[in-house]
């Protein structure tokens, strides 16, 4: 609650709910000693902050802290820094340099390395079959909206990835070398149905004061998106005091270059009290 009542993140869950919510399997499944390596600004700040907190919550430990500059191209510098007792390695890297930061890695580590669990933020967009990430083999990742389709999909996902042009593997239907951003792009195809919802409830009609009110209260008022072709990623909770919504996450291994989800969380666990409440705000 640092922005303001006109702000919402209605589509899609926020850094905090993803990472409480896989701390528990990370910590059994993988180890209890992690290492972080993080974009170092806010939001690799959060990843920081609220994985800590939620791994020592599971009797864990985040060891080590690494932050890397948002300019760096080059990171094996970084690496030495890593302790030998790392049992887990979580990585959450964002920008141009991320192919070269997981090539790299590999190259630092080679046979032997710590258990790994990344963001799939590392690897949006970019084909799990490139050269230099066979070291990803039989690591996990964290996935909002799993890249490969399922041969039990249901029919909503079906029709969410013939809407946006989507293929089975998660790339273009019209060029299999362009990879979508499918774990994140799900937010904007969400948060549209949500606005349609909210003005078809309010009544809006134009953007005078009235309207906006009656359009902002009719989100904030919004409780439960059920799974389906407004909502392809799954179910979800949405708190009007927060402006946010908390649902599914999934972790990811690494088989023959492609993602095979291992792990569902419920949306249970990904819950937090808000520290704030927007609908005391002024509009």
């Amino acid at each position: 609650t640092k922005l303001n009542r006109y702000v919402f993140q209605p589509g899609i869950t926020d850094v905090r709910s993803q990472v409480i919510s896989m701390a528990p399997w990370v910590s059994s499944q993988l180890g209890k000693k992690v290492t972080m390596i993080f974009p170092d600004y806010a939001f690799g700040h959060d990843h920081r902050d609220f994985f800590s907190a939620a791994m020592a919550a599971q009797g864990g430990e985040v060891i080590q802290k690494i932050a890397i500059p948002p300019t760096e191209s080059s990171f094996t510098k970084y690496f030495p820094k890593i302790p030998r007792q790392t049992e887990v390695l979580y990585h959450v890297m964002v920008g141009p340099g991320v192919l070269t930061f997981v090539k790299e890695l590999g190259e630092f580590f080679g046979s032997k390395r710590p258990a790994i669990f990344g963001f799939i933020d590392s690897l949006e967009a970019v084909d799990m079959a490139t050269p230099g990430l066979e070291f990803l083999e039989g690591s996990y990742f964290w996935e909002a909206h799993p890249r490969y389709m399922s041969d039990d999909a249901p029919d909503y996902e079906k029709f969410y990835r013939q809407a946006v042009g989507v293929n089975r593997d998660g790339a273009s239907v019209s060029d299999p070398k362009d990879i979508s951003t499918y774990s994140h792009m799900f937010g904007c195809w969400e948060t549209l149905f949500i606005l349609k919802q909210a003005i078809e409830a309010s009544g809006y009609q134009s953007a005078t004061p009235a309207d906006k009110q009656k359009l902002i209260e009719a989100v904030e008022a919004m409780t439960d998106f059920r799974a389906g072709q407004a909502h392809p990623q799954g179910d979800k909770r949405f708190n009007g005091k927060l402006h946010q919504s908390f649902g599914h996450q999934y972790i990811s291994k690494v088989e023959g270059t492609k993602l095979k989800p291992v792990h569902r969380t419920s949306i249970e666990d990904g819950l937090y009290e808000p520290a704030g409440d927007y609908t005391t705000q002024s509009l």
